[in-house]
């Protein structure tokens, strides 16, 4: 388990590193809406570093349990 979710020192080394995975997990905080649409620009990264190759994908939505401060609607999710 890997986690890239801060890229901003090593975005090449870790884009590289990316060829060499068989899987990813994608996890995004379901009580802030922006961790939700940055999924998009990770699926995006995800299938450059990989060209041709088709890895698994697996969206969590983290923090569910919190019912009162869900910020994404269910209707987002029909898209992934």
């Amino acid at each position: 388990l890997y986690d890239i979710s801060d890229l901003s020192r090593t975005r090449s080394s870790t884009i590289s590193s990316l060829r060499s995975f068989h899987g990813f997990i994608l996890c995004f905080d379901m009580t802030r809406f922006a961790t939700f649409t940055a999924v998009s620009s990770w699926v995006r990264m995800v299938q450059n570093a990989m060209r041709a190759s088709k890895a698994p994908m697996v969206f969590v939505g983290l923090k569910c349990d919190l019912t009162d401060q869900i910020a994404i609607p269910e209707s987002h999710f029909q898209g992934l």
